[in-house]
């Protein structure tokens, strides 16, 4: 059981760390595309 779980947040981890890498890069777009937020501007 404890295996289970430690295995799990390991792969959250790593899951979380991909995330972070791709906020960090050039194709990370911050502003919204498909959504009543969206705008033509990149404001």
């Amino acid at each position: 059981m404890k295996k289970a779980r430690v295995q799990r947040d390991c792969t959250e981890q790593q899951g979380l760390k991909k995330i972070s890498a791709y906020m960090k890069s050039s194709h990370y777009l911050s502003t919204p595309i498909f959504s009543k937020l969206a705008q033509w501007s990149n404001k």
